[in-house]
């Protein structure tokens, strides 16, 4: 198996990069699948190839992530922990968020906060991504705010509903 995997990897010097050259999903992980009997000893059908590189590198599987110091998804060089790391879904989620590759969590607008995204979309100059970014909450939030709980496809004569025409 381990031959088998890392000659799918381009191994480069020790704090570079190493990526995988095989399948990879539409996030960009790399993919890699595992034999009938390894299937049935780990339960999986595939596994991320960064995954696979932990184990692979540690003997044991990563309690409960591996997670990417270098932010790039098809990297495997669990050797240095600055590229593969182990970590919690917490820690993955705030690496997530301080590289901007997710929102944080959806936070509420205060009664003032929304009467002004009103306010503002109505006169025209403001679209979801820009009032988003400038209250600091998601593009649902802003459409929620809105439309209403149910926002979605609605939002195509949203300027005319925001306005009360």
């Amino acid at each position: 198996m381990a031959e088998r995997f890392w000659e799918k990897v381009e191994r480069r010097e020790p704090d570079e990069c190493w990526p995988w050259t095989a399948s990879v999903d539409h996030r960009g992980y790399g993919k890699f699948g595992l034999s009938p009997a390894q299937q049935l000893e780990f339960g999986l059908v595939t596994v991320q190839a960064h995954r696979m590189a932990f184990f692979l590198t540690y003997g044991r599987w990563p309690d409960p992530c591996a997670l990417h110091g270098c932010d790039n998804p098809p990297c495997c060089n669990a050797v240095n922990p600055e590229h593969i790391h182990e970590g919690t879904l917490e820690q993955n989620t705030q690496e997530m968020i301080a590289r901007g590759r997710i929102i944080p969590p959806r936070k509420a607008l205060s009664p003032e906060q929304e009467a002004l995204v009103r306010a503002k979309f109505a006169a025209g100059g403001e679209n979801l991504g820009t009032l988003s970014r400038e209250f600091g909450v998601g593009r649902a939030t802003i459409g929620r705010t809105l439309y209403g709980p149910r926002y979605g496809s609605a939002w195509r004569n949203a300027r005319e509903r925001a306005a009360g025409i």
